[in-house]
This record gives structure tokens, sequence and C-alpha cells, in this order.
């Protein structure tokens, strides 16, 4: 767990004859979210304290359960959630329902990876969501060269892992038998080892070592690709300032 604080420049602070610390009504807001995300933050912290001059924002890096779980003890302000509520967090969720807000920012893509000696650069998207159901299970289905697939999922309970479940099988469904775990971390290592892998990669997860493939998708089907949605939770009583900076968040798009 990271925490950073950001706060106004000394030197400006100077200039307007005060320090962030002396200020009598100082705003100070915690925010929790994923280490991918800390760009994200960091930049919307600087644009709200452009326009909040005696604000301060700390930013404690964690998973979505960690930060679902932090603003319903009351230690965060602001949550953010990366792919569908955490599976543990649901019912939680629910009983509270009628206190939070819930706002989408970004449909961030998934796209499906595979190892770089692989000759497919595009997949039809019956044929993906067949595979990670387990009812595709040769490369040779798809003209590939004959041997068996591996699909490596992410933990399906929380984040991508789980936003990628559901777009492939559905909320109730059932991922492939052979379908192994891995994280993001490991993804290009485990598909180096094994040629046979097919993945999938939030935008910043895509390097070297993971080759993309383009969906093929017909145009009632294009609302349904693979996607991620990034979205801030907030308590319904939350203050002004922590709607304001919601509104720094909405206006980083394409950030992340």
């Amino acid at each position: 767990m990271s925490i950073f604080r950001f706060c106004l420049p000394a030197a400006l602070c100077l200039a307007l004859g005060k320090t962030c610390a002396a200020e009598p009504d100082a705003i100070t807001l915690h925010v929790r979210g994923a280490a991918e995300l800390a760009p994200r933050l960091q930049a919307a912290a600087e644009r709200y304290m452009t326009l909040h001059r005696r604000a301060s924002v700390v930013i404690v890096r964690g998973g979505s359960v960690f930060a679902l779980k932090s603003l319903l003890h009351g230690s965060a302000d602001v949550a953010m959630v990366y792919g569908p509520p955490p599976l543990v967090m649901r019912e939680a969720l629910r009983e509270r329902r009628n206190s939070l807000n819930s706002v989408l920012l970004e449909q961030l893509p998934l796209t499906p990876v595979v190892h770089p000696g692989n000759p497919l650069r595009e997949i039809r998207l019956d044929h993906l969501r067949a595979i990670f159901a387990g009812d595709i299970q040769d490369w040779r289905v798809l003209g590939g060269p004959a041997g068996p697939m591996t699909p490596l999922v992410e933990t399906p309970t929380y984040g991508v892992g789980l936003a990628w479940k559901e777009a492939m099988v559905g909320e109730r469904g059932r991922l492939a038998r052979s379908a192994q775990l891995t994280t993001a971390e490991d993804k290009a290592a485990d598909m180096a080892r094994m040629p046979g892998a097919i993945s999938f990669a939030a935008p910043w997860q895509l390097g070297p070592g993971l080759k993309p493939l383009r969906i093929v998708a017909d145009a009632a089907e294009q609302a349904r690709l693979p996607s991620a949605a990034l979205s801030a939770w907030t308590r319904r009583d939350s203050p002004p300032a922590v709607h304001a900076f919601v509104a720094a968040l909405r206006a980083g798009r394409g950030e992340s």
C-alpha cells in the first residue's frame, strides 16, 4: 500500500501569503484506487487543486475491495473501482445502495492477446467467447497450427479479471476447465512459456510479449465488446468538495 499527498507547491502558497497547512478551512480529500490508476488520480488532484487552492488530496493505492471498504468505513471520500463491483462487496453495496453514488468515468477496452509467435491477427467475438467457455479447445479450429489452447485469466472475482469473465461467459457462467490463473505482472512471462495460451490485456498491460488480436464483430455486437468500467464511488451526503474532485476525474478521460 502506497500513500501520496498532493498540495499546492510551496512557492505558490507563499505567493498567496500563506501556507497550505496554515489555512484554517483547508480541505483534505482521501482517495483510494489501484496502482495502475495513479497517473489519472494525480492528474485529477492537480486539476482540482488548481481550482481549490486550500485543498490537498491524499491518495492511497489499493485495489477495488480495499477502496470500497475504506469508503464504507468512512476513511475514504472517493473509491475508484475498475471493473464490476467485486463479488465480495456486492452484498454490502446492496445494503448501502441508498447512501452511495457511483459515477461512470469511462469504459476501457480489454484486448485479447496471444503469444507473439501465434499467426492469428484477428478473432471473431463468438469464437473468443467459445474459447473461454471451453467450447473451442484447439487452434486448428481457427485455422492455426494444431495444438491445445490455454486460456489465461486474472482472478475472476474483481477488477479486470471479473470484467473479462462476465464479458466471456456472463455473470453466472463458468470459464473453461482448462483456464489457468495469471496476474497482470506475470502474464507476459506465462505467455512466453505457453505458446498456445490466449489471454486479455487492459490498455496499460499491452507491451512486449503480448500480441493483440483485433476483434471482429458485427454492428449488433459492437456494443458488447469486452471492456471494464472505471467508476468513482462516493457517499451521497459527501460535501461539495468531493463532487468537485469527481468532476476533475471525469475531465481526465483517456488518461488511464
